[in-house]
């Protein structure tokens, strides 16, 4: 584990599938922030409009962006902010990365994010892949299998029939599944 400061500049991303713990463990670093007197500020992509289990339940101020590029604006516009906290990252947009990493090198914020980095059929997710490659500090969260019971899930296993790639969804759509439970036709079935 790497022995950065709460707010050192860097790139901090959160890993892990459905019901593992990325949105708690973003909470826990934000009051972390709140205890030490540092300020943040959380951010959720415009395309996440669930209220319940994400950060706008504990941080109901959390910004809704549609543009990576409405990261940098806050930046500028808000120099005493040096840790900025995005979660479901995997909706964000392509340039996501980039910002991030200019975020930290340009704007020497210390950006924590979170998201699923496979999708529904186990094949990577978004941005999620190239983030996982620029980090600077990563922090995987695991989940228990819903169909074992073993605490090494790692995949998102999509429950209902939805023929697109992104479907919002909690436990009414998804299961935490470890690699041997997973089937990404089962679905269809």
């Amino acid at each position: 584990m790497p022995n950065a400061c709460l707010f050192d500049p860097g790139i901090v991303i959160v890993p892990g599938c459905m019901f593992s713990g990325k949105t708690e463990e973003l909470v826990k670093k934000a009051r972390l922030c709140g205890y030490a007197g540092i300020r943040f500020q959380t951010f959720l992509p415009a395309i996440d409009t669930r209220a319940d289990r994400s950060l706008r339940e504990v941080f109901p101020d959390t910004i809704s962006f549609s543009s990576s590029e409405e990261l940098i604006a806050f930046a500028e516009a808000n120099l005493d902010v040096p840790v900025m906290i995005v979660d479901e990252d995997q909706f964000g947009d392509e340039n996501l990365p980039e910002v991030f990493d200019i975020l930290a090198r340009k704007y020497r914020r210390r950006v924590i994010g979170a998201g699923l980095p496979l999708d529904y059929l186990g094949k990577p997710f978004g941005p999620m892949p190239k983030l996982l490659t620029m980090a600077t500090e990563l922090r995987p969260q695991y989940a228990v299998c819903f169909k074992c019971g073993r605490g090494d899930a790692t995949r998102s296993q999509r429950r209902v029939r939805f023929e697109g790639q992104v479907l919002v969804g909690s436990k009414e759509a998804y299961e935490a599944r470890c690699i041997t439970c997973f089937d990404p036709e089962e679905y269809l079935r």
